[in-house]
């Protein structure tokens, strides 16, 4: 039987894993002593490639589809043990420094007594990134993803860099601006990898296919909070129990993605699940994860 969470880590875990209900990177390093795994980031696969995987991906034929995102700016409060306003996540797409190149971020503010309790400030996930191709088809791509986050009044910064011509990345992390490591990596030429942000919106976007009812999504994902991909399904109507209540406040949802989570965030049990709500747009109206050991429900609803 699992210890039970000290009650101050209630909140910490709760905030942990508040960015994880739309960006599953989340806040989580790799175990002591590890070097991490590849981020995986989204190489640029020749269209020559014969070989076909499992992973999922249809594209894009525009390049330009991500357009229809620019200036998307959205607010969801979080909500723990049915207290609104435990913290709030702002998310937004924004275009970039050059065409086809976007900016986007996901930023979770803990609140007043929240933060104190938790200890944990202003959490960012900050990406640079590029309409590049795959198989002939384009999708969004990471160029550079920063995480960062203030704990114990540190702030603590993790930076990817990724060069698509050389096949390899970066990652720098830094503690109060002193550099705690710096180090290349390389990835296969012909992988094709997301970070949360890529994900998240090439999802909204249908460049994994559409989401119909009982379709399973496998995305290749950077590795972090013990993900090593992005796994899960459309949900049918006799699935829709879990988010029964939710669909009835927001009559508008027409999709629920549920997405698979870490054994580490459920202390050891499988099946941990985040499930996003979505209209017809694919706009997002919701997001759950529940049952969290000594947590319990976590909550993102849209403002």
């Amino acid at each position: 039987m699992s210890k039970p969470i000290p009650r101050r880590k209630f909140i910490e875990r709760a905030s942990e894993i508040g960015l994880l209900l739309f960006a599953p990177m989340g806040l989580i390093e790799s175990p002591p002593g590890q070097a991490p795994k590849p981020p995986a980031p989204l190489t640029i696969a020749a269209s020559t490639t014969s070989h076909r995987s499992s992973y999922s991906f249809v594209g894009s034929s525009d390049p330009g589809f991500a357009e229809r995102f620019v200036g998307e700016r959205k607010t969801f409060n979080i909500e723990w043990m049915k207290i609104l306003g435990v913290a709030d996540i702002d998310i937004s797409f924004d275009r970039g420094s050059a065409e086809h190149r976007y900016n986007t971020s996901f930023v979770l503010k803990l609140r007043n007594i929240y933060s104190a309790l938790s200890r944990y400030g202003e959490m960012k996930i900050q990406s640079e990134l590029i309409s590049g191709t795959q198989r002939g088809k384009y999708r969004l791509m990471p160029l550079r993803t920063m995480v960062e986050h203030t704990f114990k009044g540190d702030l603590y910064v993790r930076q990817y860099k990724f060069d698509y011509d050389k096949h390899s990345y970066n990652l720098r992390k830094t503690k109060n601006g002193v550099e705690t490591r710096n180090r290349d990596y390389t990835f296969r030429p012909n992988r094709v990898y997301d970070d949360p942000s890529s994900a998240f919106w090439n999802l909204r976007a249908g460049i994994y296919g559409d989401p119909t009812p009982g379709r399973h999504f496998k995305i290749r994902s950077l590795r972090f909070a013990g993900l090593k991909r992005y796994e899960g399904d459309v949900l049918k109507t006799d699935q829709l129990e879990p988010v029964s209540l939710l669909l009835t406040a927001y009559p508008q949802v027409h999709t629920v993605l549920s997405v698979d989570l870490s054994k580490q965030l459920f202390l050891g049990k499988p099946g941990g699940k985040v499930y996003i709500g979505f209209d017809k747009k694919m706009q997002p109206h919701f997001g759950l994860i529940p049952n969290i050991p000594s947590v319990g429900d976590v909550f993102a609803l849209k403002k």
